[in-house]
């Protein structure tokens, strides 16, 4: 009592949306762990999906380069390694339809997140989706989106950014943030998991190292279009259900 050890075997994952080659950006989502190996930090191979316990969300913010950076933040436990992932999300598209989708879910015990790319029928674009399933081991139930296309609608709006018109979508990506958080912590208290102690991957002030370095990635493919939100301009459309946005 008052003093000892707690820590969590957390492990660092960030989700991004695509990649930068030379100065060509190519839609290729992921989820990219990052680990301590020695005295270095190493990513995985690109994965496609993530499965486990959700057992909390919340949002975030951090400054980088003198802007403000907006992110919600997962956290999944894995009961086969005992291992929580903390799993940071940049708003964004992709961001968006994940958490459209988790709104809907009833039971966080067993959920797998999948990310994907695909081609929009109604203009041909790349896009970056996602597919929620849960109870994903015993009885596999895909989750749908919460939040029709056309409630998302009234919260984009057109901006400038250095002279061109862009579709500016932080008041969607914090609509959708608020509406997960207040729906989702009920249902995860509700079913009270529990994660058991034990090592942290990382020691004192590496985490703040480890989550600098995939901010410096997510930065490489991300520009700035609200006060300092820094978002994803290509990702503005949901999952591989047709929406009508106008992007």
């Amino acid at each position: 009592m008052g003093l000892g050890n707690d820590k969590k075997n957390f492990k660092y994952v960030s989700l991004r949306t695509m990649v930068k080659t030379g100065d060509v950006k190519v839609i290729d989502p992921a989820f990219i762990l990052t680990e301590k190996v020695g005295e270095s930090y190493v990513k995985s191979d690109p994965c496609n999906y993530i499965q486990g316990e959700l057992v909390d969300i919340k949002k975030s913010s951090y400054e980088w380069e003198k802007r403000k950076v907006y992110q919600v933040e997962l956290l999944i436990y894995d009961p086969e390694d005992g291992s929580t992932y903390k799993v940071e999300m940049g708003y964004g598209g992709l961001t968006r339809s994940i958490l459209n989708s988790l709104i809907s879910v009833p039971d966080y015990s067993d959920i797998k997140i999948r990310v994907y790319r695909y081609t929009r029928k109604t203009d041909g674009k790349e896009i970056a989706g996602a597919q929620v399933n849960f109870n994903y081991s015993r009885d596999p139930q895909k989750a749908e989106w919460a939040v029709e296309a056309e409630t998302l609608k009234p919260y984009f709006k057109k901006t400038l950014v250095k002279g061109n018109e862009e579709w500016d979508s932080f008041d969607a990506d914090e609509f959708l943030a608020n509406m997960a958080i207040e729906q989702i912590i009920p249902k995860l208290k509700k079913a009270s998991p529990t994660l058991p102690p034990g090592d942290s991957t990382f020691g004192p002030g590496e985490e703040s190292d480890v989550l600098g370095d995939v901010r410096q990635e997510r930065e490489d493919r991300t520009h700035n279009v609200h006060s300092g939100n820094v978002q994803d301009s290509t990702s503005n459309s949901g999952p591989a259900q047709e929406d009508d946005l106008p992007f």
